[in-house]
């Protein structure tokens, strides 16, 4: 028989080194008629109380849609990539942004065509 593989899902430490000890993360749409929705990653406080992160704004479609970019789904193979539709990132949703950090620098960073949120 066949033996499938699973792909491990992505994640953060949940004890960072350095001197920002978690990140939170927010999705935002930008302002004018069809603005993006982009994902923002920023220190914020370890003790915390908010929920993971989902790895994907959308869930199953952002995973279907995946799976269709490399040709799962033409071959019935979309249950390969599910599992990342309720994969955590490891980062703490809406968390406020930790207080004490001063200037922080700034990372733009695409992910290039059909990545997710």
């Amino acid at each position: 028989g066949a033996a499938l593989s699973v792909i491990g899902q992505p994640r953060l430490p949940r004890a960072l080194p350095g001197p920002f000890s978690a990140v939170g993360s927010r999705v935002v749409r930008l302002p004018g008629e069809e603005g993006a929705r982009v994902r923002l990653f920023y220190p914020c406080d370890a003790s915390s109380t908010h929920k993971d992160a989902p790895y994907m704004t959308d869930g199953r479609a952002t995973s279907d849609g995946m799976a269709g970019l490399v040709g799962f789904r033409q071959l019935g193979l979309s249950f390969l990539l599910a599992h990342l539709a309720e994969a955590k990132s490891g980062c703490l949703e809406d968390a406020p942004v930790a207080r004490e950090t001063g200037a922080l620098p700034l990372l733009v960073y695409s992910h290039g065509f059909g990545g997710n949120m």
